[in-house]
């Protein structure tokens, strides 16, 4: 049983190494503070049907984040859950739903979970708020 939880992990960071973006140090450290929080994210990365990273800044459109936390950069993950997962629990209600996550690495280092589905992959329950991190 081991074995194949192993084997699983593996195969989910694999599929999130091969549709993540060219290494970039900003989006690594955000990257790290994400999978640290929300360990969900990799443990039931299969049912993804796509996830990207982005840097963002306050002269874009998401000037809320900015406002709310006073970032001047952050990066904004977005994972697209299938329609028809198998392995995320039900109880997540995450089926179809885009996932977002803003985080702040500077000038309060923490994350944004943007609704309550999301926080389901950080531990939190159906949590949706902000998450400090060192």
């Amino acid at each position: 049983m081991r074995l194949i939880f192993v084997a699983l992990v593996f195969i989910a960071l694999a599929a999130w190494v091969n549709n993540r973006p060219t290494y970039n140090p900003t989006i690594q450290a955000a990257e790290t503070a994400l999978f640290k929080s929300c360990p969900d994210l990799i443990r039931y990365s299969s049912d993804f049907d796509s996830s990207t990273a982005t840097i963002e800044n306050d002269q874009d459109h998401w000037k809320w984040v900015a406002r709310d936390h006073g970032w001047t950069e952050w990066v904004m993950f977005t994972f697209v859950v299938s329609e028809q997962p198998v392995v995320i629990p039900e109880n997540y209600y995450a089926q179809g739903h885009h996932l977002r996550y803003y985080v702040g690495i500077k000038n309060n280092p923490g994350i944004d979970v943007s609704k309550k589905t999301a926080g389901q992959f950080c531990k939190r329950g159906r949590f949706d708020g902000f998450i400090a991190h060192n």
